[in-house]
């Protein structure tokens, strides 16, 4: 046996009197696969949203509200799910606008939060419409003893172009919100 053989051989498992394969492993995809393949591929106009993150400061990292518009919000580092610092509402809110970002186009629009559900999200599309998710829909998924990942992308209609973000802080209670994402998909 020569040393190609023997190298193909412990490779492939096929014995010396076995015979070597001489056609590639994987057959052309047929054209229902090739659908299927195809189908599964983002659209082309989401090509501008490759991987990108839309939120700016969405960790509150720099110690201040950089990118965001706040009324009455709280930096807070006593409570943080990730990094050095969180941020507080209290009978405040924050916000923040993107350029019109297709939901078709991002694989991530999330939050993570602790504290009261007592408060409000808003989500807003370039149609003039909004989502409000509040009370009704945060209760039971956050509060005061654990952070909770809060999946805002599953909330949003098919079809929508989201254009902000908007958290408010009632008076019931404080909650703290971090690490905010908003990320588009991955070719």
């Amino acid at each position: 046996m020569s040393v190609d053989q023997e190298t193909v051989s412990n490779i492939t498992g096929a014995s010396e009197t076995e015979a070597l394969p001489t056609k590639p492993k994987y057959k052309n995809l047929s054209f229902i696969e090739t659908l299927v393949c195809f189908n599964s591929l983002p659209p082309a106009y989401c090509l501008p949203y490759n991987n990108l993150e839309s939120v700016i400061n969405g960790g509150f990292e720099t110690g201040d509200f950089t990118g965001w518009q706040q009324t009455q919000a709280d930096i807070d580092s006593s409570k943080k799910h990730s990094g050095e610092y969180s941020c507080r509402l209290y009978e405040a809110h924050i916000e923040q606008e993107f350029d019109s970002i297709p939901i078709e186009c991002l694989n991530a629009l999330g939050l993570w939060a602790i504290g009261s559900p007592y408060n409000d999200i808003y989500i807003y599309y370039d149609d003039e419409t909004y989502t409000y998710l509040g009370i009704d829909w945060l209760l039971g998924k956050i509060n005061d003893s654990a952070w909770s990942y809060l999946n805002l992308l599953s909330e949003v209609p098919s079809g929508k172009k989201i254009v902000k973000i908007k958290f408010y802080g009632g008076t019931g209670a404080p909650w703290w919100i971090d690490d905010i994402t908003l990320h588009g998909i991955s070719f």
